[in-house]
């Protein structure tokens, strides 16, 4: 039976990933979640854009990172487009 020995290397360290771990985007719609009070809306033109807003502000909200509740709407507008209000 052929058993390979695996050499242990010590004191190399860990590189930082590119882009600080997060993507860009979603630090800029965490700030934006964060800095929003209530009656503040984001218009968007894009449904997975609004979508995926709304579902991180969700997602904050369930891990008490911010407190709130958020309403999104299809506006009746060309092109179609979405805002999402924090209404609490």
């Amino acid at each position: 039976m052929n058993e390979e020995k695996l050499k242990i290397d010590q004191n190399i360290s860990i590189p930082c990933p590119k882009n600080g771990g997060r993507n860009k985007k979603m630090d800029n719609i965490r700030k934006t979640i964060l800095l929003m009070q209530v009656g503040d809306s984001v218009f968007f033109t894009d449904k997975h854009e609004a979508m995926r807003f709304r579902t991180r502000a969700d997602t904050m909200s369930k891990r008490q990172e911010v407190t709130g509740k958020w309403v999104i709407r299809k506006l009746d507008s060309e092109p179609t487009s979405w805002r999402i209000w924090r209404v609490k």
